[in-house]
């Protein structure tokens, strides 16, 4: 979430459309233009399994695009989930047309299907 809202942000900062792109099967993501903290002649890049053992990305979805984009005022390209597994727990980050971020944790997801 906290990536979300950095890419979100430095879109609005900098008045330049910000791109996060999903690479499912990699178990990674990248934002473009944005140098990786640490060795700044990089691409910010997150490797799940590398930096946090046994998180993976489920699945990433944007419009039917596992790549996010940002505008100049902070709006998604289309609102969309990522899904996150870690062991037996699911994590889903939401993200609605306005760019609001939010998460639901599997027990979140199971009591709304029960209306509770």
């Amino acid at each position: 979430m906290a990536d979300l809202r950095t890419a979100k942000r430095r879109a609005q900062q900098t008045s330049t459309n910000q791109t996060i792109a999903f690479h499912v099967d990699e178990n990674r993501y990248e934002i473009a233009r944005m140098n990786d903290l640490d060795h700044s002649s990089e691409v910010y890049e997150h490797r799940l399994g590398e930096v946090v053992e046994q998180v993976r990305i489920v699945s990433a979805s944007f419009g039917g695009s596992s790549t996010l984009v940002f505008d100049i005022y902070g709006r998604p390209s289309s609102a969309g989930t990522i899904v996150f597994n870690a062991g037996k727990r699911d994590q889903t980050i939401m993200l609605d047309a306005s760019g609001q971020i939010s998460t639901l944790f599997l027990a979140d997801i199971a009591a709304l299907e029960k209306g509770l």
